[in-house]
């Protein structure tokens, strides 16, 4: 039996920015994650993914976003200048984009309400890193 096929769409505050999430997984399926670095603590950012996953991305003015990345420079994160969101963020890992969703911005936040997983990624090295994202992440980005 074929799962259905789910459309989780989400943006920014001020509507820059949005996405259309394609997933099989039902809401209870997902982990949500948090890391603990002192960006996504401030931020407050919770992340989920779906490797079979399809992140569509519109943004009606490029110019009003910006990328924020950390010391690796392995992940983008999509920043709204006009509202400060992040709703997603980005890995190139061997000529393929990999993506990650915040679920604080989806239309439906409330139904990821629960506790997220507290992650440490300190200790990683940068293999270990992009071969954890190219695993887990949203496996297919478009950028429409």
């Amino acid at each position: 039996m074929m799962s259905e096929i789910k459309i989780l769409k989400g943006c920014c505050h001020c509507g820059n920015i949005q996405y259309e999430f394609k997933t099989e997984l039902k809401i209870s399926e997902f982990s949500i994650r948090r890391c603990d670095c002192s960006y996504c603590i401030k931020s407050g950012t919770r992340y989920i993914s779906d490797p079979h996953g399809e992140l569509s991305v519109t943004i009606e003015n490029e110019s009003q976003t910006s990328i924020y990345q950390f010391e690796t420079k392995t992940a983008q994160f999509k920043v709204c200048r006009v509202c400060g969101s992040i709703p997603f963020a980005t890995s190139q890992i061997n000529g393929n984009l990999f993506g990650i969703v915040n679920v604080n911005t989806l239309e439906k936040a409330e139904h990821f309400s629960r506790h997220a997983n507290v992650m440490s990624y300190d200790e990683e090295t940068l293999d270990e890193r992009l071969s954890r994202r190219e695993k887990n992440w949203i496996g297919k980005v478009n950028y429409g």
